[in-house]
């Protein structure tokens, strides 16, 4: 990700530039997001590796479009979508418009299909940052929209959203000894 904003400062000049570079951004978006739907539209199994299947019955398989981990996949999305969203409004041209307007709702309907819930907490971050510096007087629109939206949730997704404070959560548990690893390698002095 540093490497891309490292070439497109290097290389984006113009204002031509930047909303030639959203657009290729949103149909990137588009396609991923329709492999990804594509994916769903065929079935996909519950990998139990991505899924804790005690708290999450129901649940269906996880997308990942064209990468191996939904994480991943969701991780790319959570960084586009918020371009499609910036392209929607500042393009002037009704095909802009659209085009970042349905790049946007494809791509939340896969990030919800990947059920990675820290790209779902980092999307609503991202909006909530992205509403203050467009327009502060938005925000009681926008915990609005977010408890409405809350509500029409399918319930495997809600009930994905519940599990991340589950301690007892094995996918949460098994990240554990992980961050205790990674502690434990940066606080060591490195040896000669």
């Amino acid at each position: 990700c540093m490497l891309c904003m490292v070439v497109i400062v290097c290389t984006v000049e113009t204002w031509q530039h930047l909303t030639r570079l959203m657009s290729f951004s949103c149909v990137a978006l588009v396609v991923m997001s329709f492999a990804a739907l594509y994916q769903r539209a065929q079935g996909i199994q519950v990998n139990p590796s991505f899924v804790d299947m005690n708290l999450n019955k129901g649940m269906p398989g996880r997308v990942w479009s064209f990468y191996e981990n939904p994480n991943t996949f969701a991780e790319v999305l959570l960084l586009l979508i918020p371009v499609a969203v910036a392209y929607m409004l500042c393009s002037k041209g009704w095909f802009g418009r659209f085009l970042g307007l349905f790049s946007t709702g494809v791509g939340c309907v896969a990030m919800a299909m990947t059920y990675s819930r820290a790209s779902w907490v980092g999307l609503a971050f991202a909006a909530v940052v992205f509403v203050l510096l467009w327009n502060r007087k938005l925000i009681p629109a926008g915990i609005l929209v977010a408890l409405v939206g809350l509500a029409l949730l399918p319930d495997t997704v809600f009930n994905r959203i519940l599990t991340i404070f589950n301690t007892s959560d094995t996918s949460t548990n098994s990240r554990f000894p992980l961050y205790y690893l990674s502690l434990i390698h940066i606080s060591e002095p490195t040896r000669p």
